[in-house]
């Protein structure tokens, strides 16, 4: 991928009623690899709907770079669309009647002439080492394909950021190295990104800087490596 060139700042400060407490988020980081840790149920996947724009906080800014994604005071909640955020899904969400080609092509319509689409779709499908497979439908992949499938669609849409929603959940361990590796690949071309991840030892051995929540609230936060060492992160997220 070729190295982004855009800011990196991302700063976060919203408020967000859940059905048992309240998401109230508030960071900001420079860091190109932000892993954001904790239990399942302490609001990790909704604050990455809130800056995907898939949810609206009830007040506050999401910034990212110059661009302002939200802010309750200014009436500003840029459609999601408009917010070059690539989000990837526990699910993937690829569509079962398209091919794999077809699903990354979805991503680019109206953005480039036919012949360049081709271009570019054949070199996402070399990177993300899925060449010969794009007449495939999502069915008859792995899930580590699929994965790097719906990974080859969000690059096809040119983002400043993408939010990884647990992408090693449901993966055999094989396939956890391997998206561990995409995430590296990732960081290369220049993209931010903004991990949720349960298997937290991964998280830190690969993150910059690392968040973690619990029910909705930022407890803990440092450098990556610092809260690899932290005894209390330790015993409540890396024990064996």
């Amino acid at each position: 991928m070729e190295k982004a060139e855009q800011s990196s700042f991302c700063k976060l400060s919203f408020q967000l009623p859940l059905d048992s407490f309240l998401l109230d988020i508030h960071f900001s980081s420079n860091k190109k690899r932000i892993g954001i840790l904790g239990a399942s149920g302490s609001g990790k996947s909704m604050c990455l709907k809130s800056i995907a724009g898939i949810v609206t906080p009830k007040q506050g800014e999401i910034l990212l770079g110059d661009s302002c994604l939200f802010s309750s005071s200014k009436k500003i909640n840029l459609p999601p669309q408009k917010r070059r955020i690539g989000y990837l899904f526990q699910s993937y969400a690829l569509f079962p009647h398209l091919t794999v080609w077809e699903n990354i092509a979805i991503a680019m319509q109206g953005k480039e002439n036919k012949e360049s689409r081709s271009e570019r779709i054949f070199d996402l499908l070399r990177k993300m080492e899925l060449s010969g497979l794009e007449k495939r439908f999502p069915g008859e992949l792995s899930g580590g394909q699929q994965q790097r499938v719906a990974l080859a669609r969000i690059f096809a849409n040119e983002p400043k950021m993408i939010l990884l929603d647990e992408p090693s959940m449901g993966l055999s361990p094989i396939y956890v190295n391997e998206i561990f590796s995409l995430i590296q690949m990732i960081h290369d071309s220049g993209v931010t990104v903004l991990l949720v991840e349960q298997n937290a030892n991964k998280a830190l051995m690969i993150a910059d800087r690392a968040y973690v929540l619990e029910t909705g609230v930022i407890s803990l936060e440092g450098e990556a490596k610092a809260l690899l060492a932290d005894p209390k992160v330790r015993e409540a997220y890396l024990s064996e």
